[in-house]
């Protein structure tokens, strides 16, 4: 309720949301189920995440790199000794971009990154999440 508009029916969403709860509904993993939501919620807010190209210099995401993620820009590849607080790996991002969480650290930095990008949309408020908020 705090991130869509009120009398917009977002139908892609709500689609999104019953498959989502199938999904979670047919006993197997909840991460990717979650995640795919999560997604599609940023996208349906319009904020398509950019996840296949460096936004710093345009380079496809390499990996093998560490990048961390603004969220007005996308992917930035963080050089040398330099230190930020959410830390993916290059192969998470691509990862993401084909909606493959298949690997716990996919999973684990997947979760990371959507809460940033959430709580970033919400101004930082709280969310209440329910049963969602575990995973």
């Amino acid at each position: 309720m705090r991130l869509l508009a009120r009398e917009d029916p977002h139908e892609a969403l709500f689609e999104r949301y019953q498959y989502a709860l199938q999904g979670l509904g047919a006993g197997g993993e909840s991460a990717p189920v979650l995640r795919g939501f999560e997604k599609a919620l940023l996208k349906e807010l319009g904020y398509a995440m950019p996840l296949e190209r460096d936004a710093a210099g345009g380079e496809e995401i390499d990996p093998d790199r560490i990048y961390t993620y603004d969220p007005e820009r996308g992917p930035v590849e963080i050089a040398g000794g330099s230190a930020s607080e959410l830390q993916l790996a290059g192969s998470t991002l691509i990862d993401i971009a084909h909606d493959d969480y298949s690997t716990a650290r996919t999973q684990q930095q997947a979760k990371m990154l959507m809460r940033s990008l959430i709580n970033h949309r919400l101004e930082y408020q709280p969310l209440k999440a329910g049963a969602f908020s575990r995973n």
